[in-house]
């Protein structure tokens, strides 16, 4: 008899193993974590994003959409093949996390236990590098995004009396609501005249082209480390320059974007230079959706080979 009751309880136990391995996943255990670790940064109150995810009933308003657009992929906007090369930063899903958002938004969208949420992230207006060198912000400019684009370009003054390189430089949008992406080059000879008049300047034909902002966009430390450091010579008494973006529809609004320098002491040596350059480029190169179609190209078209050897830090 005791053989017996071990045997129905053995077969009990193996029954309910399958149900507890896929127990039904809720928001507060499962699904917000994987929503403020991928989403937030754009879809926050503040953010660019068109509607925040910070909160259960906000995400619980768009979980038909949620779901729609993480099993296409198209959430988290992420455009390379990752199954051909992987890359640091990549901002995708797994397997895994797409399936528990789409097993929540089938069963209803369930809230779950109070005790288990993570805390939401909090998204600060001040940086995340530390004590910069150097802070340069636009002056107050309001959008002329009214049917169209605008695009323009601030000159600002460094201030530098000494030339510096470059370790660190974060862009921080002051209405991330509107800036759509933001271009940052250093003019050594603070000649450039900014160009806000006609919203088109998608960047100066001058200057040396250090990084850019883009939503959900971390700040740019060039690797540096024992004996290896990499950065950007910014000349004594140089100018930068900022190619902003504001979309349609911004017209009215009103930002001041702001650049954090952190330099190399001024007696650091051996830092090897970064430049930021279309290397390989060729913007004709177009496979139209839902076509398939065979390209052959040369880069560059004459010889197929670069005249210079490179060392590549990073793709755009």
């Amino acid at each position: 008899t005791s053989l017996l009751r071990m045997k129905k309880s053995y077969l009990l136990l193996l029954l309910l193993l399958p149900l507890m391995a896929h127990a039904q996943p809720n928001w507060r255990e499962n699904v917000s974590s994987i929503l403020f670790n991928n989403c937030t940064s754009c879809h926050n109150p503040n953010g660019i994003g068109p509607f925040s995810l910070m909160t259960y009933n906000d995400a619980n308003a768009f979980s038909g959409s949620i779901k729609a657009s993480v099993l296409s992929k198209e959430m988290p906007p992420w455009m390379a093949d990752t199954s051909y090369k992987s890359h640091l930063h990549e901002r995708i899903l797994t397997l895994e996390e797409i399936n528990t958002i789409a097993d929540w938004v089938d069963a209803g969208a369930p809230l779950g236990d109070s005790m288990l949420a993570p805390p939401p992230p909090v998204f600060s207006s001040d940086g995340i590098l530390s004590n910069p060198d150097l802070i340069v912000k636009m002056p107050v400019y309001t959008s002329k995004a009214q049917g169209e684009d605008d695009y323009i370009c601030i000159a600002l003054p460094t201030g530098l009396t000494t030339t510096r390189k470059i370790k660190a430089v974060e862009i921080i949008p002051g209405n991330r609501a509107i800036v759509h992406h933001a271009l940052l080059f250093v003019d050594g000879d603070a000649i450039y005249v900014s160009d806000t008049v006609g919203g088109d300047c998608g960047g100066p034909t001058s200057g040396d082209l250090v990084t850019a902002y883009a939503p959900g966009g971390q700040p740019t430390m060039f690797p540096n480390g024992g004996d290896f450091k990499t950065g950007i010579t910014m000349p004594a008494g140089s100018n930068i320059i900022l190619a902003m973006h504001y979309p349609e529809g911004s017209a009215g609004m009103k930002d001041s974007t702001e650049v954090h320098f952190i330099f190399y002491d001024e007696n650091e040596t051996g830092v090897r230079e970064i430049y930021a350059d279309r290397l390989v480029e060729n913007l004709t190169f177009c496979i139209p959706a839902d076509q398939t179609k065979t390209l052959t190209y040369a880069y560059p078209s004459l010889s197929g080979t670069t005249n210079s050897p490179y060392s590549v830090l990073s793709v755009f």
